[in-house]
């Protein structure tokens, strides 16, 4: 088994609906906030097993590097003419105006410090 995200709207710390952005020190991995019940059963009986699959997956697929780098190869073939009709399509929204790999990288930065101090990963 493994925990997924299945909404990546608001992965990289942009609402779902790309109205706003949540802080780069958001936890939403502190206990209380945002905790479901799911997450909660799963960390009381099986951190050790989490907390290593996590440092597994943390020096390779779970690098910023490799992260970045699969952003980076999937945003590199959206042709711009696809980008500029989406932009129009959506101007109002917020996002757009920092939905870059530089914003991207930043927040994937600031959350892997959270989840490594987390799962006290030093």
């Amino acid at each position: 088994w493994f925990s997924s995200m299945y909404d990546m709207d608001g992965t990289w710390g942009i609402k779902y609906e790309g109205s706003k952005y949540y802080q780069e020190t958001a936890n939403f991995w502190n206990e209380g906030q945002h905790v479901n019940e799911l997450w909660r059963k799963l960390w009381v009986n099986y951190k050790e097993e989490i907390t290593n699959r996590y440092k597994e997956l943390r020096e390779d697929v779970l690098s910023e590097e490799n992260i970045i780098s699969k952003f980076t190869s999937f945003t590199n073939k959206i042709p711009n003419i696809v980008r500029l009709a989406e932009k129009s399509r959506w101007e109002g929204i917020p996002s757009f105006n920092h939905s870059d790999i530089d914003d991207i990288k930043s927040f994937l930065e600031h959350s892997a410090q959270i989840l490594d101090a987390y799962f006290k990963i030093s």
